[in-house]
């Protein structure tokens, strides 16, 4: 299978799995990243405990309650990393952690944190299911300025190779390249995981797809292919996204909720509406200023008083006039 195998060296050469071409067994090919981040949950045992750090991506948190899973949330701290201490006395004998890295919501990375998870998870002989669609979407926070690092995020890369490598047998890896090369419209995400957990994503995509995407799967494949063979377009990507998010640094840095181990990932930013509460606060925007936010209580299991904010909901342009205007008008909203 042509495309089963790119999605194998895929993860082999960004996470460092050793998988060879023809294990068409332990990878899949799915119509959009969300659909594998629910086959992946729904192919875990009903009633098991499944972790989730208390920001984390909110539809994951929809299908580990519907499936009749356990959700357990782990607490964070204030520079919006995991309490290793909570995480620990969680993590209980064959329980499973679902979480994002970088992050959706927050954009924390920490590699040398997943490692320390992927590890107590693989000797309490459980299973991290672990959402990496923005992988390569990472940039240097330095105190009020973002910026792109491409050393930086080699080495970070390495460090995820390297656990990849030692635990691949504790991981169902989820990702697309919707993130790192734009192309969120072509749904087309895939997995890696053990026969078992592969085959039990097989089991429930076959029921519930009337059709395949064909040609998002023939497009994707060429996609993925020119990706593999010259993986440079998220570079434009995250310069975009710096410069984008240096402008509510700017303009509204006191507003912001962002990670204090100076990495930044995914496409997002956390905004603080105070005392006011979020959904609210997300309707009328959009009612006023026509400006899109998402409420943050599906993301943190309760009212979160945050919206999360997309840096790609505007059309990118030379001088980002649209972009600043959306953001001035956000940061009077939050006056």
């Amino acid at each position: 299978n042509p495309i089963r195998a790119l999605v194998a060296r895929y993860y082999r050469e960004l996470h460092g799995i050793p998988i060879e071409d023809d294990a068409t067994d332990r990878v899949i090919v799915t119509a959009g990243g969300q659909q594998a981040m629910t086959a992946a949950l729904r192919s875990i045992k009903p009633g098991t405990r499944v972790l989730l750090p208390q920001w984390e991506y909110g539809p994951a948190s929809g299908v580990i309650r519907a499936h009749g899973l356990e959700e357990v949330r782990v607490a964070m701290k204030g520079d919006l990393s995991i309490d290793m201490e909570d995480f620990r006395a969680k993590a209980t004998k064959a329980s499973v952690c679902y979480v994002s890295m970088p992050n959706n919501p927050t954009g924390y990375m920490s590699a040398g944190q997943l490692k320390d998870m992927v590890k107590i998870m693989a000797d309490s002989e459980g299973a991290v299911v672990w959402d990496a669609p923005y992988l390569l979407t990472l940039l240097r926070l330095d105190g009020r300025t973002a910026s792109f690092d491409a050393r930086m995020l080699q080495d970070t890369l390495n460090e995820l190779r390297e656990l990849g490598e030692e635990f691949h047998p504790h991981l169902c890896v989820l990702s697309s390249l919707s993130k790192s090369c734009l192309i969120a419209g072509l749904r087309f995400g895939f997995a890696y995981g053990s026969t078992q957990w592969v085959d039990n994503m097989e089991a429930i995509v076959g029921r519930e797809n009337l059709s395949s995407p064909t040609p998002s799967f023939i497009a994707g494949r060429e996609v993925l292919k020119r990706f593999l063979d010259e993986p440079r377009s998220y570079e434009w990507v995250c310069r975009v996204l710096a410069n984008r998010l240096n402008i509510p640094i700017e303009e509204m840095s006191e507003h912001l909720l962002l990670p204090g181990n100076g990495l930044f990932g995914a496409l997002y930013a956390l905004v603080k509406t105070g005392e006011q509460p979020c959904k609210p606060f997300a309707d009328r925007l959009i009612e006023e200023k026509g400006i899109v936010t998402v409420p943050c209580n599906q993301f943190y299991g309760g009212e979160a008083h945050a919206v999360r904010l997309s840096l790609v909901s505007v059309p990118w342009t030379e001088n980002e006039e649209g972009w600043i205007a959306s953001v001035k008008a956000l940061k009077a909203a939050l006056a």
